[in-house]
C-alpha cells in the first residue's frame, strides 16, 4: 500500500512627498502577529531555492536554514505562531515547500515534548526542513500523480532518502550528521521502514519525530486525490494504523504537543453546543477551554460562552468539525 506520506508535493503607494508625513508604525501587539508570517515566508523561499539549486549546479547551504531555524527556536512565542499558521495552510500548488516548513515546525514542538535544548532543535528543525530533498530526483509523473502508485512507482519513490542522504554529503562532510537523519527518515521502530531496515536504537531520534510528524503534516493537509483531515482525525488513525512503527515516547510527544483539539478548531460537544477551542489542555488533550457560539438547538449566539471542560464532567466532545460543516 502506498504510504499516505510518500503522496506529498507545494503585497501601498508612498504618500505625497509634500504632505511629508509619516505613517505611525503598527501596534506592538499587530507586529508580534505578522512576525510568524513573515518568518514562514522566509523559510518557504528558502526551501524553494533549495530545490531548485538542487536542479541547477546541486548546491546549497545548509547553514542558511540553520540560521533559519535558530530563529524560531530562540522564540518560543514565534514558534506557537508559526504552529497555528502550519495548522491552517491549505495550499495545494506549493504542497511539497509547505510540507517542508510545517513538518519542520511541528517536528520542533515535538521536540520540546522530549525536553531537548537549543542545539538538539536548531538540528532537528534543520533536518526536518530538508528531508524531502531527494524528491527532486523522483520523475514529476510519479510526484504528481492524483492516483494511488503502481508498485513499480512506489519502488521508484522509495528512492528518495538514499537521493537526499547523497544530495546533502555534496554540501560538505560537516553536514553527514544532517545526511545521516534524512536518510533514516522512513526506518521504523520494528524495522518495517526503508531503505535499511534499521530497528530501534538504530535509528536516530531525530529521524523517528520527522519520520511520525511527515505522516501527521501530510493527514491534515488536502491533496489532489483527497479533503484533509481535521487533527483529531489524523493523530486517531496514526495511533490506530502507525503506532507499532514507532516507539511509545514518541506517539506520547505527538499527542501532548500536536494537540488532538488545536487552538481555533471547531468542536461539537454532546449536548449539541458547538465552540471553537481557545485553550490546549496538556494533561487533558481531550478536554480543552472552548468559546461556544452554537446553542444545543444549532443557533447562532450574540456573544461566545466560555466553557472548561476540564471542570464540567458532564460535557465533552462528540466530534470535530471544518468550519464549512457549522449550522448556516
Amino acid at each position: 500500500m502506498v504510504k499516505l506520506s510518500d503522496l506529498i508535493k507545494q503585497e501601498k503607494e508612498a504618500s505625497p512627498k509634500e504632505e511629508k508625513s509619516t505613517p505611525m508604525p503598527p501596534p506592538k501587539e499587530h507586529q508580534a502577529d505578522a512576525e510568524p508570517d513573515r518568518i514562514y515566508n522566509e523559510i518557504l523561499q528558502y526551501v524553494e531555492r533549495v530545490m531548485e539549486n538542487i536542479k541547477g549546479n546541486g548546491r546549497f547551504d545548509p547553514n542558511e536554514g540553520m540560521r533559519l531555524i535558530k530563529k524560531i527556536v530562540q522564540s518560543p512565542q514565534v514558534l506557537e505562531g508559526l504552529y497555528q499558521k502550519a495548522l491552517q495552510i491549505r495550499d495545494l500548488e506549493d504542497v511539497f515547500l509547505h510540507h517542508s516548513v510545517n513538518t519542520a515546525i511541528f517536528s520542533m514542538k515535538m521536540g520540546i515534548a522530549l525536553n531537548y535544548d537549543q542545539e538538539q532543535l536548531v538540528k532537528l528543525g534543520t533536518a526536518a526542513l530538508l528531508h524531502e530533498v531527494g524528491i527532486s530526483e523522483i520523475p514529476g509523473k510519479i510526484m504528481y500523480k492524483n492516483s494511488a502508485l503502481t508498485e513499480e512507482e512506489f519502488q521508484i519513490l522509495k528512492r528518495h532518502p538514499r537521493y537526499g542522504y547523497g544530495i546533502i554529503l555534496q554540501q560538505g562532510k560537516e553536514f553527514e550528521w544532517l545526511a545521516e537523519i534524512v536518510y533514516q527518515e522512513h526506518e521504523r521502530e520494528r524495522g518495517q521502514g526503508y531503505p535499511r531496515g534499521l530497528k530501534g536504537e538504530e535509528i536516530n531520534e531525530h529521524a523517528k519525530i520527522i519520520g511520525i510528524v511527515d505522516i501527521y503534516e501530510a493527514l491534515i493537509n488536502p491533496r489532489p486525490q483527497r479533503k484533509r483531515f481535521l487533527p483529531y482525525a489524523a493523530v486517531k488513525m496514526i495511533i490506530g494504523t502507525q503506532k507499532r512503527y514507532f516507539s511509545s515516547e514518541i506517539i506520547k510527544a505527538l499527542l501532548s504537543q500536536l494537540s488532538v483539539f488545536p487552538i481555533n478548531c471547531w468542536i461539537k460537544l454532546n449536548n449539541n453546543m458547538i465552540g471553537k477551542v481557545i485553550e490546549t489542555n496538556e494533561n487533558q488533550p481531550l478536554r480543552p477551554k472552548l468559546e461556544v457560539w452554537y446553542d444545543i438547538k444549532g443557533n447562532k449566539m450574540n456573544e461566545g460562552k466560555v466553557i472548561n471542560l476540564a471542570d464540567s464532567p458532564l460535557l465533552y466532545i462528540s466530534d470535530p468539525l471544518y468550519e464549512e460543516e457549522l449550522p448556516a
